[in-house]
Formats: structure tokens, C-alpha cells, sequence
């Protein structure tokens, strides 16, 4: 019983991942009006496009699918 009740102590005082923090999703946080400018938003649907493709990659790869190389 004294091993249970310890172990329910730390596990009720443990700090959990990421700290007292609280997240924020992309959409509550308002950018400036002149930072998405054209350059910025093509840098960023790239950067998506890159990130969505290595993801296919490696979901293919991890389903042991045939994967295309780059």
C-alpha cells in the first residue's frame, strides 16, 4: 500500500511535457498585416509542400511500401 500511495504521489506532482505552458494554436495568433507579404507566402506554401512530400516518404517507408527516391 505505502509503494502504491507513492507512486500516486509523484505521479499526481509530476510535471508533464512542455512545462506549465499553455499551447496556441497558429490561428489565435494574429500576424501583423505587412508580414505575410508575397514573398513570404510563397516561401511558406514551398516550405508545406516540402514537408507534406517527406511526409508521404516516410509514411510510404514506414508502411514498407515501394518509395520513389528524390
Amino acid at each position: 500500500m505505502n509503494h502504491f500511495l507513492a507512486n500516486q504521489w509523484n505521479r499526481d506532482r509530476a510535471q508533464k511535457r512542455g512545462g506549465p505552458g499553455e499551447f496556441v494554436s497558429r490561428e489565435q495568433v494574429a500576424a501583423p498585416a505587412n508580414y505575410w507579404t508575397p514573398e513570404r507566402l510563397g516561401e511558406r506554401r514551398w516550405a508545406e509542400t516540402v514537408l507534406a512530400s517527406v511526409l508521404d516518404h516516410l509514411r510510404a517507408e514506414f508502411d514498407g511500401a515501394s518509395v520513389k527516391r528524390f
